[in-house]
């Protein structure tokens, strides 16, 4: 049984001489140069409890792809690609993890221009199909990719990044309207062959709507555990370009989102490999 992530991760900061530029989305962030891929041993230190562990938890015949989606705004997408992406970086020596900004606002590419470590890293996803991007990212030497999409139903980043990924995730919001919108994405996920989970975020503590979102999310069947409550440390880190993993690592939201990371981790580890993405079409893989 794996060991949850210690509360006394730590990521090691990255520290560029001079200022680091801004990556303006849609553009190849500078770290993704030719040098860059040689130094694909510059990475976060191990934490004391993935000591043991190996170097990654996942087979390296292809990159595994998570795809946070929902047709709704505001329910926290770019936060939680943030957090799980800065879990699974802290999680294993040698485990690299990149993130794309799918949605046209930016917002993922904003908090990593605010970081000052590289790691996650952005990446570009503008250049050209998705697909292809996913080849270069395994040749990059990546493990594990995160994909940031816009909200919306139906449309063309959806169905490709859908389709590409080894699992999708729901975020949702406790609100009736938040819950009422996740049944698109998972229609869609169905309809490309993919599983999914759906997630409750910014969940009010022991309140009543939050109770009453996890049973209907459960007779849904596909809540993924533990919900991430509304705690003002999350946006706070945010905000500094850091998640609350490393601004508040012994807090209650850090563990939250520790042991989110660890089910999506358990989750996807045990999904077989899909082949080489070859169409970015949104149908049934036979």
């Amino acid at each position: 049984m794996e060991e949850p992530l210690s509360p006394q991760c730590r990521m090691t900061a990255h520290i560029r001489s001079g200022p680091r530029p801004r990556h303006t989305q849609g553009q190849t962030p500078p770290h993704r140069s030719a040098r860059s891929r040689e130094q694909v041993n510059v990475g976060p230190r191990v934490c004391p409890s993935a000591r043991g562990q190996h170097a990654h938890p996942f087979r390296r015949t292809s990159v595994k792809t998570i795809a946070l989606a929902a047709a709704k705004g505001g329910v926290g997408k770019t936060t939680l690609a943030a957090a799980l992406a800065t879990a699974a970086t802290m999680s294993c020596r040698g485990f690299r993890v990149c993130i794309a900004d799918l949605d046209p606002q930016g917002s993922l590419t904003e908090w990593w221009n605010d970081r000052e470590s590289t790691h996650p890293q952005l990446v570009s996803s503008a250049d050209r199909p998705l697909a292809q991007e996913l080849r270069a990212w395994r040749a990059d030497g990546f493990h594990l990719a995160i994909l940031d999409c816009p909200p919306g139903y139906a449309n063309a980043i959806h169905k490709e990044a859908i389709a590409l990924s080894n699992l999708v995730l729901v975020p949702t919001g406790p609100g009736p309207l938040d819950l009422h919108a996740v049944a698109s994405t998972a229609q869609m996920a169905e309809g490309a062959g993919k599983p999914f989970r759906y997630v409750l975020n910014r969940a009010v503590c022991r309140s009543r709507i939050a109770g009453r979102a996890v049973e209907e999310l459960r007779s849904r069947g596909g809540l993924l555990w533990p919900p991430v409550h509304n705690r003002v440390q999350i946006s706070a880190a945010m905000a500094a370009g850091l998640t609350v993993l490393e601004t508040k690592p012994d807090s209650v939201a850090a563990k939250e989102l520790s042991d989110l990371w660890q089910a999506v981790r358990r989750l996807i580890d045990g999904i077989p490999e899909q082949p080489r993405a070859r169409s970015t079409g949104g149908g049934r893989r036979s």
